[in-house]
């Protein structure tokens, strides 16, 4: 989604693609590869796209909604890693905490709306029909 893209930069991210394979045909072997890759919608045929385009590692940050293949034919010529929540450490958190320490990493453009820990509910209801991408509940307002 475009918008989401547009997001994606405006928080930080020095690049984004559009997954229309007609666009970029699959080829993790090509100039058009990415080095490595981080899907933040947990979308399988996102991901899926994603591996057959990445060279070294494809990170998932977004809650995963399904079962995600792994096609043997990616772990040839070298293969390419999925990563998953298992591997944020330490060392992830002090890189996403140092980014958004020095203003890299803009994470309040996410939130599109505060609401009351008593309007849970609602708030949830905003996420899943993608009228917001982030809520804040706010246990004292």
């Amino acid at each position: 989604m475009a918008s989401r893209r547009e997001l994606a930069l405006n928080v930080g991210a020095s690049e984004t693609v559009d997954s229309d394979e007609g666009l970029w045909a699959a080829n993790r072997g090509n100039d058009q590869a990415l080095d490595m890759a981080i899907d933040c919608t947990g979308v399988p045929p996102a991901v899926k796209f994603l591996l057959h385009r990445t060279k070294e590692a494809v990170a998932l940050f977004g809650v995963v909604r399904g079962e995600i293949p792994y096609d043997g034919a990616l772990m040839w010529g070298p293969g390419v890693t999925l990563l998953g929540y298992g591997d944020h450490n330490r060392l992830a958190a002090e890189t996403a905490l140092s980014a958004i320490a020095t203003a890299q990493l803009d994470l309040g453009v996410l939130i599109s709306a505060t609401l009351p820990l008593s309007d849970y509910v609602s708030g949830v209801e905003m996420l899943r029909t993608q009228q917001a991408i982030k809520v804040l509940f706010d246990p004292w307002a």
